[in-house]
C-alpha cells in the first residue's frame, strides 16, 4: 500500500537563501602617472615594476610645427615641437 508522506510545519514555510558574490578591487593610493617613471605593484603577479615612458609625435606637435611654419619659422625653427617631450 501507498503511504502518504508526512508533512512538517517547516515545509509550509518558504526558505529564501541569499547568495552574495564578492569582487576584489585593487586600489593603489598615491600612484600618479606623469612625465617620469613610477614604481607600481602588480596585484596579479605580486611584483614591483617600474613604468616605462615612450614619447611619440602626436597632433599637437604637428599643429605646432604647421603654425610656426605659417608664421615664418621655416628655417628649422618649426621643427622645435618635435624635440620637446611635453608637446608629443
Amino acid at each position: 500500500m501507498y503511504k502518504k508522506p508526512m508533512q512538517h510545519s517547516i515545509s509550509k514555510r518558504s526558505c529564501f537563501c541569499t547568495v552574495v558574490s564578492v569582487q576584489t578591487v585593487y586600489v593603489q593610493p598615491g600612484l600618479v602617472f606623469g612625465s617620469v617613471p613610477v614604481q607600481a605593484h602588480c596585484p596579479v603577479c605580486s611584483q614591483n615594476v617600474i613604468t616605462r615612458l615612450e614619447h611619440t609625435s602626436g597632433a599637437l606637435a604637428w599643429l605646432s610645427c604647421a603654425g610656426l611654419a605659417i608664421f615664418g619659422c621655416i628655417y628649422g625653427c618649426c621643427l622645435i615641437p618635435f624635440c620637446v617631450d611635453s608637446l608629443k
